[in-house]
């Protein structure tokens, strides 16, 4: 299935619910954000499983690789917290 008909079909599902539906804007419903946000993450999850954590187990890293993996790492888990900080329905997720 192609990105955008995912992205439909999942934000016409969550479209049915009122609680996601209490959480729309006048400029964006809240299903479209959430539907985004998920295949966002979704991308970089697989980014990570695919690309960046076999790496860690590599004998031949130096010290220099470790380092840019690490960053590499937190730069997708930086555009992971952002899709969940994007979100109105999972904002308690952000508080403390």
């Amino acid at each position: 299935m192609e990105y955008q008909e995912k992205l439909s079909l999942i934000a016409a599902k969550l479209d049915k619910l009122k609680i996601i539906k209490s959480f729309d804007s006048i400029d964006e419903p809240e299903s479209h954000v959430l539907a985004y946000s998920f295949l966002e993450i979704e991308e970089s999850c697989k980014r990570l499983c695919r690309d960046f954590f076999p790496k860690l187990c590599s004998d031949t890293l130096s010290e220099e690789d470790i380092n840019n993996l690490l960053f590499d790492i937190g730069e997708e888990f930086r555009h992971i917290m952002y899709h969940i900080g994007d979100t109105k329905f999972y904002k308690y997720l952000n508080e403390e």
